[in-house]
C-alpha cells in the first residue's frame, strides 16, 4: 500500500532515445546474482534439500536399531550420525533462518538492497560449496571420531585420511558464509534503515535477525579458531586435544563440541522474533508491549552465551537433565514472548492461517521438552560415555523441532512475498501434520527409550536390551519419515506457487493480503528488483496502518 505520484509519460522519442539496449536489462543468472530475493530463496531451498538429506539418514539409523541383527548402514553407524546431526543442524536451521533474513530485512526496513550485495553471493555459494563438501567428505572414508557432535575430543591420528580434511576444511567454510551473510545483514539494519525508520519502529523479526547477526559475529570467529585447531590437530597429529593437555577437553567442548556452544540457544531468537510479526499481524493487533518483547529478544541473544560459564558441567547442559543454572534461565524471555503473544491475540479479530498452526507447534514442542526436562532428574537415565536416549528426544524436540516449526510458520506466512503467490493453505496443514508429528513422535519414542534404559550413539541394542527398545526406533523411524514427507510436499507447493506467480497478472498478486502493518507489505508481489517505487511516510512501527488511517488512506 503506497501512496505514489503518477509522472507524464515521456514522449516516444524521448522514451526511445532513453531505453537501454535489450541486452544490458537482460536479468543476472542464478550463478551472479546478487539480488537479495533470489538468494533468500536459493537458501531457503538449499537448507531443505540439506534436511532432507538428514531426514533419509536419521531414519536409517533408526531401521538400524529396530530389530536385533539388522544391519543397514553396517560399520559406518558412527559415521552417518556424525553427518545426520551435522547436516540437520549446521546446515539446515540457521542457513533457513539466514535465508527468511537476507530476503525480508531490506524490504523490512524500507532499503532497496542489502549492504553488499556481492558478499551476500559469496556467502551463499560458500555456503552450498561448504555443504556438498560436507557431505561428499563421508563418501571418501571415516572420518576420524563422531566430529562436533560429540562431547569428547577426537583423538590425534598420524597420517589421518582424506575424509576428516574434508570434513573440517567444510566447516570451515560453511562458518565463514555464516559470518559474512550475518556481517552483511547487521550493516544493512544499521545503516540502510529508511527515514523515519528508528531502532524502536523495526519489525520484531529485524529486531531479531540484528541480534542473531551481532552474536554469530561473536560465536562465529570462536567456532572457526576451534576448527582451525582441529585441522591443525587431525592433520599434522598436533596433539592439541590430547587427554595428557590438562583441560584440552573442557576446551573441545566450548570451542567445537555443537551442543557446549551458544548456537544451540541462538536459533531461538529469529524464532521469537519471527513469530511476533506473525501473531499480530494475523491478530490485526499491534504487539502488546512491542519494546518489552525486544528487550526479550535481546535477553534470549544475551543468556545464549551462558552456557560459556559453565564448568565440566557443561557436558551436561542443554541437553540432560541438569543443566548449568545459567542456561536453564533462558527460558523466561522466551516464556515472557509466549505471553506477549496470548495477550495479543483476541479471538474475535484473529483470522485463521496456516501459519499460525505452527506458531502452536513451536509452543507444543518447547512444552514437552520442558516438561521431560523435569520429569527426567528423577528417572535414573543411563550415564556413561553413552549417555541416554533421552537426549535424541530433547534435541528432535527442542533444538531442532520447534525451531523448524518457527521458520515454516515464517516461511508459510510470508509466502506471498517471496515467492508471489500465497502458498495452499491445504498443503501447508498437511506439510504441518507431518513436520509436527514427525518431530513429536520421533521425541516420544526417544525419550521413552530413555525412561527405559537405553542408551544413545550405540550402532544396535545388546547387552540389556528389551524388545521395548525396538519398538521405540521403529516409533522414532516413522516420525523420521513424516519428517521427509513433509519436507518434500512443502519444496513441491513452493514451486507450484512460484510457478504460477512467474505467469500471473498483476492483479492476482495483490501486495497486501493481510491488511498487516510492516513495511515489506507495501511493495510488490513479489518485489521489483530495486524493492519499492515509493517507501511510505514512516511515524511509527506500524507504519502502513497509519497509512490506512489517514483521511483517504489505501492502496494506491
Amino acid at each position: 500500500m503506497t501512496a505514489t505520484a503518477t509522472r507524464p509519460a515521456a514522449p516516444a522519442e524521448v522514451a526511445a532515445v532513453r531505453q537501454p539496449p535489450a541486452a544490458a536489462v537482460t536479468p543476472e543468472s542464478p550463478l551472479t546474482t546478487s539480488d537479495h530475493k533470489r538468494l533468500g530463496r536459493y537458501y531457503i531451498t538449499a537448507a531443505v534439500l540439506f534436511a532432507l538429506v538428514g531426514s533419509v539418514i536419521g531414519v536409517l539409523l533408526e531401521l538400524e536399531l529396530s530389530a536385533k541383527g539388522i544391519q543397514i548402514v553396517g560399520t559406518s553407524y558412527d559415521r552417518l550420525f556424525s553427518l545426520h546431526a551435522t547436516a540437520t543442524t549446521v546446515l539446515f536451521v540457521t542457513p533457513l533462518w539466514i535465508g527468511l533474513a537476507t530476503y525480508l530485512v531490506p524490504l523490512q526496513i524500507g532499503a532497496r538492497r542489502l549492504a553488499f550485495p556481492r558478499l551476500a553471493a559469496t556467502a551463499f555459494w560458500t555456503y552450498v560449496g561448504g555443504g556438498i563438501l560436507l557431505l561428499a567428505s563421508y563418501t571418501f572414508g571415516t572420518p576420524n571420531g563422531m566430529g562436533i557432535v560429540s562431547s569428547v575430543a577426537l583423538a590425534p591420528v598420524k597420517g589421518v585420511g582424506r575424509a576428516t580434511d574434508l570434513w573440517a576444511t567444510s566447516l570451515i567454510l560453511i562458518t565463514l558464509a555464516l559470518v559474512a551473510a550475518a556481517a552483511n545483514l547487521f550493516v544493512t539494519i544499521l545503516k540502510l534503515r529508511a527515514t523515519g525508520m528508528t531502532m524502536a519502529r523495526v519489525p520484531n523479526f529485524t529486531w531479531s535477525i540484528l541480534a542473531l547477526s551481532a552474536a554469530i559475529l561473536l560465536s562465529g570467529p570462536v567456532f572457526l579458531a576451534g576448527m582451525l585447531l582441529v585441522f591443525l590437530d587431525q592433520h599434522y597429529a598436533g596433539g592439541l586435544f590430547a587427554a595428557s593437555q590438562g583441560n584440552a577437553n573442557l576446551v573441545w567442548q566450548h570451542l567445537v563440541w555443537l551442543y557446549g556452544r551458544p548456537d544451540v540457544y541462538l536459533v531461538a531468537v529469529p524464532a521469537l522474533g519471527a513469530l511476533s510479526d506473525v501473531v499480530a499481524t494475523h491478530s490485526h493487533r499491534r504487539l502488546l508491549q512491542p519494546l518489552v518483547a525486544k528487550g526479550a529478544i535481546f535477553a534470549t541473544t544475551i543468556l545464549a552465551f551462558a552456557v560459556l560459564a559453565s564448568n565440566a558441567s557443561i557436558e551436561r547442559a542443554v541437553v540432560q537433565p541438569t543443566p548449568s543454572l545459567l542456561s536453564a534461565f533462558i527460558v523466561a524471555p522466551i516464556g515472557l514472548t509466549a505471553l506477549l503473544w496470548l495477550g495479543t491475540i483476541r479471538p474475535a479479530q484473529l483470522k485463521f492461517h496456516v501459519s499460525l498452526l505452527y506458531v502452536g507447534g513451536f509452543a507444543l514442542l518447547l512444552v514437552a521438552a520442558g516438561v521431560n526436562a523435569a520429569v527426567a532428574p528423577s528417572q535414573h537415565l543411563v550415564g556413561g560415555v553413552n549417555g541416554s536416549a533421552w537426549t535424541v528426544g530433547q534435541i528432535h524436540a527442542a533444538l531442532i523441532g520447534a525451531p523448524t516449526m518457527a521458520a515454516f510458520a515464517a516461511v508459510y506466512h510470508w509466502s506471498p512475498k517471496i515467492w508471489g503467490k500465497a502458498l495452499n493453505q491445504l498443503i501447508g496443514t498437511l506439510v504441518w501434520l507431518c513436520l509436527f508429528g514427525g518431530f513429536a513422535i520421533t521425541s516420544a519414542g526417544a525419550w521413552a527409550a530413555g525412561y527405559d534404559g537405553a542408551p544413545w550413539h550405540v550402532d544396535n541394542y545388546t547387552s540389556g536390551a528389551t524388545s521395548h527398545y525396538f519398538n521405540y526406533a521403529k516409533l522414532a523411524s516413522v516420525g523420521g519419515v513424516l519428517v521427509f514427507l513433509g519436507l518434500l510436499l512443502f519444496l513441491a507447493s513452493a514451486a507450484a506457487s512460484w510457478a504460477f506467480a512467474r505467469h500471473a497478472a498483476p492483479e492476482d498478486l495483490p501486495a497486501d493480503p493481510y491488511e498487516a502493518s510492516t513495511l515489506e507489505w507495501a511493495a510488490a508481489s513479489p518485489p521489483p528488483p530495486d524493492n519499492f517505487e515509493s517507501v511510505p511516510e514512516i511515524r511509527s512501527d506500524a507504519p502502513l496502518a497509519d497509512l490506512r488511517a489517514r483521511p483517504g488512506g489505501g492502496a494506491a
